[in-house]
């Protein structure tokens, strides 16, 4: 993950000059904003597929149950067949870049049945920590997407933007359909360019 730009990007004032800042300069920083999230949120998915699998162990253990192997239990972990088991997670489109992405991916998870109680009830404290860090940074990039978001569109209405790039960069969707007679409208009819 690039920490550098997720620390930017994440500062209390990297907003700060956002009220004088160009439409092409709010799209950049909203870009900036966009694939910091997509990481966040890949990575945060890891960790929670990892926490439930240790979540599960401890489950198996209060029931008793023999060890199965980590096929079966992260099959069982995704389809949510064990009460209260959270269900599969998508990752959405984001791949990771390179090995640096996979940083949430913990090792203990692969031998989870090996683990003393006392292990296995660290791994699930230190992977809790990591969600809730996670979580409070993919909120605060949210936050400024819906505070950039709005910064463009205010460029257009203020007239400081054109249509085009506030379309291009927020959505049409929020944009009225033109109406289908509103081109022939404008054009005057053949009987008043021939003078009736």
């Amino acid at each position: 993950m690039n920490d550098e730009r997720l620390q930017r990007v994440t500062a209390p004032g990297y907003l700060a000059d956002l009220h004088a800042a160009d439409a092409a300069r709010i799209r950049a920083m909203r870009d900036e904003c966009r694939a910091e999230e997509r990481r966040l949120s890949y990575v945060r998915r890891v960790v929670q597929g990892h926490l439930d699998l240790a979540l599960a162990e401890i489950d198996r253990r209060r029931a008793g149950a023999e060890p199965s192997s980590l096929v079966t239990r992260v099959t069982t972990v995704l389809t949510g067949a064990e009460g209260g088991g959270r269900s599969a997670r998508a990752v959405g489109l984001y791949q990771p870049s390179g090995p640096d992405e996979d940083e949430a991916v913990d090792l203990e998870t692969a031998r989870l049945p090996d683990l003393e109680d006392a292990a296995l009830g660290a791994l699930v404290e230190r992977l809790r920590r990591r969600e809730r860090a996670l979580s409070d940074r993919r909120s605060v990039l949210l936050a400024h997407l819906d505070r950039l978001q709005d910064a463009l569109v205010a460029r257009y209405r203020d007239g400081h933007a054109v249509i085009d790039e506030v379309a291009s960069a927020v959505g049409r969707s929020w944009l009225p359909a033109p109406h289908p007679s509103a081109s022939s409208a404008t054009e005057p009819s053949e009987r008043c360019k021939a003078g009736t």
